[in-house]
C-alpha cells in the first residue's frame, strides 16, 4: 500500500510539471478528473459492501459532527488569524469549549468515532505522535521545494517536478522493503532506521547555509527512502494496537495524525516565506523539518520490538 501511495506520489509531480509547461496551471485540476472517475469505479467494486464486524450501536454522527467541526475550525483559525487578529479573541474560547464537548461526548458513547482512552496505548499513541511529526517533517520541504527551486533559481516546472520526482522515487522502493523488515524484526526496527534517515536527510539543509540545489537532491532521496522504510510499520503499529473491531477506527485516527503534521508543516511553511525573508526564511522552514524529524525518532522508540497481541491495548484500558 505504501508503494503505491509512493508511485502515484512520484509520478504526480512529473506529470504536474509536463501540464504546467504544456498547459497552463489550470491542466492540473482537469486531469485529476478521469484519475478520480476510475478510482471511484475500483472502489466501488472492489471494496466490500458489508463490514467484517457489524456495529450493535448506532454511528456516531454527532462525534463526526464535533471532530469535524473542530479540525475545520482549527484550520481557519490559524490560517485567518493571521490576517483578521480580532477573530482570535473569539475563536480560541469557542474552539476550546468545542474540544472539550467533543471529548465529554466521546467519552460516554458506546461506539465513539474519535475515542481518546486510545491514547493512552503506548503503541497506538507513538506510532500517530511518530507520522504526525515525520510527515511535518517530509510535506514541509515538499512544499518549500517548488518555491525554493522557482523563486530563487528559476528552475522550469518539469525541473522542479523532477526534484519532487527524486524526493518520492526512493518511498516506492523503501515503502515494500520497511513492510517485510517490520514483519521479520518487528515494527520499532525499521521505523526507527526510517526515521532516522528522514533526519539526517534533513541535517544538511538545515545546518549548511546557502546549500547548493544539487547537493540538496541527495538529501531529498534520503528523505524519501526513511519515510518509504518507516511508514509500514507505524501504520501496522497503530492498527495492531487495538482491538480487530477498531481496525477503522484505528486507520482513520492514524490519517488524521498523518494529516495533522502536513497542515502544521504547510502553515509554518506559509508563515517564514510571507513575510519576504529570503533564502534565511527557507534555512527557518529546514530547521523546523529537522526538528519534526528528530521528534519523529524519539517517538518511535517507544514502539514495541514485537507485535503486541491483538486487541491486548484495548482490554489494558479498559480496565
Amino acid at each position: 500500500m505504501g508503494g503505491s501511495i509512493a508511485l502515484a506520489a512520484g509520478l504526480g509531480p512529473l506529470i504536474g510539471g509536463v501540464l504546467v509547461a504544456a498547459g497552463g496551471w489550470r491542466a492540473i485540476f482537469l486531469v485529476n478528473i478521469p484519475f478520480v472517475a476510475a478510482a471511484l469505479a475500483i472502489a466501488w467494486r472492489a471494496v466490500p459492501r458489508r463490514p467484517g464486524v457489524v456495529a450493535t450501536t448506532a454511528f456516531d454522527w454527532l462525534g463526526a459532527a464535533l471532530l469535524a467541526t473542530v479540525l475545520i475550525g482549527s484550520a481557519l483559525l490559524v490560517i485567518e488569524g493571521g490576517h483578521a487578529p480580532a477573530m482570535l479573541a473569539p475563536g480560541i474560547p469557542l474552539l476550546l469549549v468545542l474540544a472539550v464537548a467533543l471529548i465529554w461526548w466521546e467519552l460516554r458513547h458506546p461506539d465513539p468515532v474519535f475515542q481518546p482512552r486510545f491514547f493512552a496505548i503506548r503503541p497506538f499513541a507513538a506510532a500517530n505522535a511518530a507520522i504526525s511529526s515525520s510527515n511535518l517533517a517530509f510535506y514541509t520541504v515538499l512544499l518549500a521545494i517548488p518555491i525554493l527551486l522557482t523563486r530563487h533559481l528559476e528552475w522550469s516546472s518539469l525541473q522542479v517536478g523532477l526534484a519532487l520526482a527524486l524526493l518520492s522515487a526512493p518511498m516506492i522502493v523503501f515503502s515494500p522493503i520497511g513492510g517485510r523488515l517490520a514483519d521479520r524484526y518487528g515494527r520499532r526496527l525499521p521505523s526507527v532506521i526510517g526515521c532516522v534517515v528522514l533526519t539526517v536527510g534533513l541535517l544538511p539543509p538545515a545546518l549548511a547555509a546557502g546549500l547548493s540545489p544539487y547537493a540538496l537532491l541527495p538529501c531529498l532521496a534520503l528523505m524519501g527512502a526513511g519515510v518509504g522504510l518507516s511508514t509500514a510499520g507505524l501504520q501496522t503499529s497503530a492498527i495492531e494496537a487495538l482491538d480487530p473491531s477498531q481496525a477503522g477506527v484505528a486507520a482513520g485516527l492514524f490519517s488524521t495524525s498523518r494529516y495533522i503534521g502536513s497542515f502544521a508543516g504547510s502553515i509554518a511553511l506559509a508563515r517564514l516565506l510571507d513575510h519576504g525573508q529570503g533564502l534565511s526564511g527557507f534555512h527557518a522552514v529546514f530547521l523546523i523539518a529537522l526538528a519534526g524529524g528528530i521528534v519523529s525518532v524519539l517517538v518511535t522508540l517507544a514502539l514495541p520490538r514485537r507485535a503486541r497481541s491483538i486487541g491486548s491495548g484495548v482490554s489494558s484500558a479498559a480496565t
